[in-house]
């Protein structure tokens, strides 16, 4: 099994990175050296995609798995400079200097093992709401109940969601889907020999009504730590994070693909 996407698939803050803000020797599992995938364990291969040894990849019990995820991927792959982070997208990004897109390395891969199963999330870095998230929260503190301030109609907001960001964003993840079985394919692994399961972001947020603390007052926020009106709330669950699920393989059909809907990385194997 070959897992390939975001960090959302690739493990970041798997067992460790999200438990303490204290010494990793204090932490239960995996320390430190989480994220480390080279060889010898003492590094990442590609500094900064976080691909936990606990990723849901690994998911035991006689299969075999390998992460080409990476923390803060897109579909495309941004080109390498050597001022940031190297960030391979699914595609076929070769910059003759050994900085490869997910697709490509899947297909080297593929070439000497026998991969039957390619689970892939990708999209959110498309469609970040999260990125604009201590908007909402902004919004909700500084706006009082009786003249509320909604995120969900802010300038930084609404050209994200779009019809015309949200129809091209789609295509891009469409775009990827098929990256991955014309991987395949160029290794001569047709359709019937492998299947592809395209996860779907789960809900971070729940609806107004289902939230523990009451959206006036302070609670909300300084006890459970997700201040925002239960309106954005709303509108998030019905548009935005809809948004991140609305493309499912029926829509694709590269080869024998299939969804799982909502999955929360942990339960999604």
């Amino acid at each position: 099994m070959v897992s390939l996407g975001d960090s959302a698939i690739s493990g970041e803050a798997g067992r460790w990175a999200g438990n303490t803000n204290e010494d990793s020797s204090e932490i239960y599992a995996l320390g430190s050296t989480a994220y480390y995938d080279n060889a010898a364990n003492t590094a990442e291969q590609i500094p900064g995609c976080h691909r936990s040894k606990s990723a849901e990849v690994y998911i035991g019990g006689g299969v075999n798995g390998l992460n080409l995820a990476c923390s803060g991927a897109h579909t495309n792959t941004q080109a390498y400079n050597s001022d940031s982070d190297f960030k391979p997208g699914l595609d076929f990004y070769d910059d003759g200097a050994g900085h490869l897109g997910q697709a490509l390395m899947l297909q080297q891969f593929a070439a000497s093992h026998n991969v039957k199963t390619v689970t892939m999330l990708i999209g959110r870095q498309q469609l970040p709401l999260r990125r604009h998230r201590p908007d909402c929260v902004e919004d909700w503190i500084l706006s009082p109940s009786w003249w509320r301030d909604y995120c969900q109609d802010d300038d930084s907001i609404t050209p994200i969601f779009a019809a015309g960001n949200v129809a091209a964003e789609t295509a891009n993840i469409k775009g990827a889907i098929f990256n991955v079985r014309q991987a395949m394919l160029n290794r001569g692994l047709h359709d019937s020999s492998y299947s592809i399961i395209v996860q779907t972001y789960w809900d971070p947020i729940p609806y107004g009504s289902q939230f523990r603390y009451d959206e006036t007052g302070w609670t909300r926020q300084s006890t459970g730590g997700c201040g925002v009106w239960n309106a954005d709330a709303d509108w998030a669950n019905n548009t935005a994070f809809r948004h991140d699920q609305q493309l499912g393989p029926q829509r694709v059909q590269p080869g024998r693909a299939r969804e799982t809907r909502g999955a929360r990385p942990s339960a999604a194997s």
